[in-house]
């Protein structure tokens, strides 16, 4: 069952056990923790593309082999920072206690904890619940939403192109 649909029964239950809310609070780290290793993988053609436009081929093999940092810096150096706002949504205090299993749930703290190391030290970091469910979890969601539907967009340009052109105009004059 997913984090989404967990937290929904969840908060129809009239008494809230301890070992509830902590499978919540896992199935939210855990997709979360997927959802950022999948945009690891998203960045792969993201960056052959922003190669590809300043004139330079590179293979895709090259580029999976690249940590997440590296090819968030890649990308941001290839796009001159034109999408560091899609890339600085990867919030990498977070990945990296989540991949050093050092990211847990305070329940009586209500917050996420996390152990951040800045050269020697380790800190504590303490994450409320609602900032990581309404800020925080949702962006890559986000960020993978963004390239699918670019994907269909440029699929959508290559069969019809006068639908593409509407479709394009519509999503952008939204955006003003």
């Amino acid at each position: 069952m997913d984090a989404l649909n967990l937290l929904r029964e969840f908060s129809q239950k009239e008494a809230k056990k301890l070992s509830e809310k902590k499978l919540i609070a896992s199935s939210f780290i855990t997709s979360y923790s997927k959802s950022i290793e999948y945009i690891g993988q998203i960045l792969v053609p993201c960056l052959q593309l922003a190669k590809l436009t300043n004139g330079m081929d590179e293979s895709a093999v090259n580029l999976m082999s690249l940590t997440l940092y590296e090819k968030i810096q890649m990308f941001n150096r290839e796009t001159s920072n034109k999408y560091v706002d899609l890339t600085k949504g990867i919030n990498r205090n977070i990945r990296n206690a989540d991949a050093h299993l050092s990211l847990r749930y305070v329940p009586n703290k209500d917050s996420l904890e996390l152990k951040v190391r800045k050269g020697g030290k380790i800190t504590l970091v303490l994450i409320p619940i609602n900032k990581w469910i309404l800020e925080i979890y949702p962006i890559p969601g986000w960020i993978i939403q963004a390239y699918i539907y670019s994907g269909c967009l440029l699929c959508l340009g290559m069969i019809n192109k006068q639908l593409f052109a509407e479709k394009y105009d519509q999503i952008f004059s939204d955006s003003k």
